[in-house]
């Protein structure tokens, strides 16, 4: 774990009416759940191009996010 991470907040009404969920590993599989409430997924172990589209859908997120500076001071 690195000693610093990012914590970021959606600003934007399309990112933040996104109802869904998605995990990505690095070796190419993936788990995507359209309606993060539901138990209906769908998940491969390797397949790459999807997971690199899911990895670009949520860097466009991330561009677009703010820093959430309001939780900068963990105070521990």
């Amino acid at each position: 774990m690195p000693s610093a991470f990012a914590i970021r907040e959606v600003d934007t009404a399309p990112d933040r009416d996104f109802v869904g969920a998605w995990l990505v590993n690095d070796a190419g599989g993936f788990v995507v759940r359209p309606l993060a409430h539901r138990i209906r997924d769908e998940a491969a172990t390797t397949l790459p191009g999807r997971a690199r589209r899911l990895v670009q859908a949520f860097d466009t997120v991330w561009e677009r996010s703010r820093p959430a500076t309001e939780l900068r001071t963990l105070g521990l």
